[in-house]
């Protein structure tokens, strides 16, 4: 006969060796509860699908960021050369590539969110397009939204970035 101890707590103790058993655990709670899991994950796993492939459907067709993208493209070379000139003129460029992409990249937002446009929202959304753009295998537009990206991060340091007044002009029409 096995001895059986007292914890310090004043539990009987069954030493390790006697949990083990030539009977094998029921499958029936584990069957359950893994069937109940991967339903639950299936169910995840297709919410998120419906949702990546509206994103997907919501970029391809819309005609908005590929304006963006192109104007983009047309003012990229002269935001890449603008470090090397003197501060007044980078920021002069910095300026009027804002005033091009700015009304358009308030309407392109506001196409895929109805969250309040500021700084950190905008950079997520800029942070998506180019993880949209690369999940569809478009590797200039992927690169052209991270310019972007860098562009807004310069963008703020020259203090360009005006959220109040786009907020503003929008409100009137």
């Amino acid at each position: 006969m096995k001895k059986y101890h007292y914890s310090s707590y004043g539990n009987n103790v069954i030493p390790f060796d006697s949990h083990h058993s030539s009977t094998p655990i029921s499958n029936i709670y584990q069957s359950n509860e893994a069937t109940k899991w991967g339903y639950i994950l299936e169910e995840q796993a297709n919410e998120y699908h419906k949702v990546e492939s509206l994103l997907l459907d919501k970029y391809k067709n819309s005609f908005n960021k590929k304006r963006l993208i192109k104007i983009w493209e047309k003012n990229r070379t002269q935001v890449s050369i603008a470090p090397l000139l003197p501060s007044i003129i980078e920021k002069v460029i910095y300026q009027n590539v804002y005033e091009d992409i700015k009304g358009l990249i308030f309407t392109c937002y506001h196409e895929d969110f109805d969250l309040p446009y500021v700084e950190i929202t905008l950079h997520n959304w800029l942070q998506q397009l180019n993880s949209v753009a690369k999940e569809l295998d478009r590797e200039w537009d992927a690169i052209y939204w991270q310019e972007m990206i860098d562009f807004f991060k310069q963008c703020k340091k020259f203090d360009l970035l005006d959220f109040e007044q786009t907020i503003h002009t929008t409100k009137n029409y």
